[in-house]
């Protein structure tokens, strides 16, 4: 593969915007990097120019392709480049390379210094740390109380908020995976990660509640907006809502459909909300993760154990590909917003899911197996969901179990096509023997004895029909290693071919 790159000095040269040269870089199979590239070709710049190579000054800032748009700089080169393209290096001073970020950058954790355990370990805040910050007061929920209800004594209405937050965090965890299953329907902004649309809460509530209008559906997403909250900041506005404004805005559905006016309805919010999930929103879901989780049931066996354990290095190094780490003994978690993007970039989530293609899943369907391995506890029963940290993260054990499900899911689909094209050959030849014997002037009920021999035949062959051309473990190796090789952590070696 050989790459054409143009060379471009950053604003911070004051040496124009136009391009200073271009190198031609040979870069083999394009398993190496972007990142590799870009300096390799700033390099040859410094030494085509007489730049000493022992101190280089000028480092790449960004690498954007033939259409303007930044790459990731660790991405696997022959992914987003064939032979004979072109892409454009920006450069500038060092020592910092690659200061202009480019569209889904991972972001290392923030460091807190004071996070520290008596061995100097970082100690992960706890995993509903932001539920227990959530403060219902900034979004009115406090004014939603009943006035009747306020009056019946005197902290009935500060009671009523603190029961309404007991049951958010009872039920917490499946009212966060309610936000990410819709959060990857429709068309939402794929830059725009952990966020809900108006589209994407509309889906919801014709799904959840049916009964109520359009117009009281707008005004719940609208009210838990970060501009329409107490005491928000002139000049913040959103469209869309986050986790937090999720959980205010299923309370006002609720608030809703269980109202004092509603048959069954309450004078308070706590019980509206109670209610409202176990009667109209668990059994939307519920057959959703029992499925899944039957599917998945044989997943795991132990050839798959011990090939996911020869795999751990590789797996880690797959990981490390996809989210950047503060310090090297950082333990690894993946951030799921950036999950899908390499998970597109490595072929497996793919807009063609269903549409001839068994061997991709859907963001859709990504999504729920993520759910469904962070949930791996409640054995697909959305009752017991607990709550997860937000953003959703995977650890590496996590990460094993996904990419094993999405591969079951998409062998078991490729195994059914392979059993219907066997299934429609064995029709074809029963056809085609069929016409032979008319051919032959067979009539119905005059066989010889050869025929019947052969019609036993058949049926010992149909009591045992051809089973699977390929076992589970087979397939997941072949689906691991393409994803090793995609995300550079696995590079094909082929011998030297040896003239004779």
């Amino acid at each position: 593969m050989r790459i054409r790159v143009s060379l471009v000095p950053s604003e911070e040269l004051n040496a124009g915007t136009a391009e200073v040269g271009f190198v031609n870089v040979e870069c083999g199979k394009g398993t190496q990097i972007v990142r590799w590239l870009a300096h390799e070709a700033v390099r040859r710049m410094e030494e085509l120019a007489g730049i000493p190579t022992s101190t280089p000054s000028l480092v790449p800032q960004a690498v954007s392709d033939a259409t303007g748009i930044i790459l990731d700089p660790d991405t696997v080169l022959k992914e987003v480049a064939k032979d004979g393209d072109s892409v454009l290096v920006r450069f500038g001073r060092g020592p910092e390379d690659f200061t202009t970020k480019w569209r889904n950058r991972p972001t290392a954790r923030p460091f807190d210094w004071d996070a520290m355990d008596s061995k100097g370990v970082a100690i992960r805040p706890d995993h509903d740390a932001w539920l227990k910050d959530l403060d219902l007061y900034m979004y009115g929920v406090d004014d939603m109380v009943e006035e009747i209800h306020a009056k019946t004594h005197e902290n009935a209405r500060a009671d009523d908020v603190k029961n309404v937050k007991a049951v958010m965090t009872e039920f917490g965890g499946f009212i966060q995976a309610v936000f990410k299953l819709y959060e990857a329907k429709g068309d939402g902004d794929d830059g725009d990660v952990d966020r809900l649309t108006l589209e994407q809460f509309r889906m919801l509530c014709r799904d959840f509640a049916k009964g109520l209008t359009n117009e009281y559906v707008d005004e719940c997403f609208n009210a838990v907006l970060p501009q329409n909250m107490k005491g928000a900041r002139k000049g913040s506005v959103s469209t869309t809502m986050d986790l937090n404004g999720f959980f205010v805005a299923i309370l006002k559905v609720a608030a809703k459909v269980f109202g004092p006016e509603t048959k069954g309805g309450f004078q308070e919010l706590a019980p509206r909300l109670e209610y409202f999930l176990k009667r109209d929103a668990f059994p939307v879901l519920a057959p959703v993760f029992e499925k899944v989780h039957d599917e998945l049931r044989g997943a795991v066996t132990p050839e798959v154990v011990s090939l996911l354990k020869r795999a751990k290095r590789l797996m880690a190094k797959t990981l490390d590909s996809c989210q950047l780490r503060r310090t090297p003994d950082t333990a690894g978690h993946l951030d799921v917003r950036y999950l899908s993007v390499h998970a597109t970039r490595w072929g497996i989530v793919s807009e063609d899911a269903g549409k001839g293609r068994d061997d991709v899943v859907s963001l859709e369907q990504l999504t729920t197996y993520v759910v469904y391995v962070k949930q791996l506890a409640a054995a697909g029963d959305v009752e017991k969901f607990t709550i997860q940290g937000a953003p959703y993260e995977v650890d590496q054990g996590e990460f094993e179990r996904l990419l094993v499900s999405m591969a079951y899911f998409t062998y078991n689909a490729a195994m059914l096509t392979e059993a219907e094209q066997r299934e429609e050959e064995k029709k074809a030849k029963e056809a085609a023997a069929a016409a032979a014997r008319e051919t032959e002037g067979y009539e119905d009920g005059e066989q010889d004895e050869g025929v019947e021999e052969d019609d036993e035949a058949a049926e010992v062959t149909e009591a045992k029909p051809d089973g699977p051309s390929i076992t589970f473990a087979e397939y997941l190796r072949t689906y691991l290693d393409s994803i090793f090789e995609k995300a550079g952590a696995l590079v094909a070696i082929e011998p030297p071919k040896i003239e004779i």
